[in-house]
């Protein structure tokens, strides 16, 4: 799966949303707000910059991998 796809998929996931409030301090109530938090945290303009930026990738590969540790974090206290 390309990047770009799987950062849209993923802004859509209220989970990531609720990863990201918590974690960056500001309020992610839709996936619009996401794919700002994500573009900013990858330090691109658009998220199709991802599949074509290799430290941009590298920076969502990141983001992907701490999202899966608060995730795995949140489910083993629930």
């Amino acid at each position: 799966m390309r990047y770009a796809k799987g950062a849209a998929m993923l802004c859509n996931n209220p989970l990531f949303r609720d990863y990201l409030t918590a974690t960056t301090g500001r309020i992610v109530p839709d996936a619009a707000t996401a794919a700002a938090e994500v573009r900013l945290a990858c330090g691109v303009l658009s998220r199709r910059e991802l599949d074509g930026n290799e430290q941009a990738g590298r920076e969502y590969l990141a983001l992907v991998e701490r999202f899966n540790d608060w995730l795995g974090a949140r489910n083993a206290t629930a």
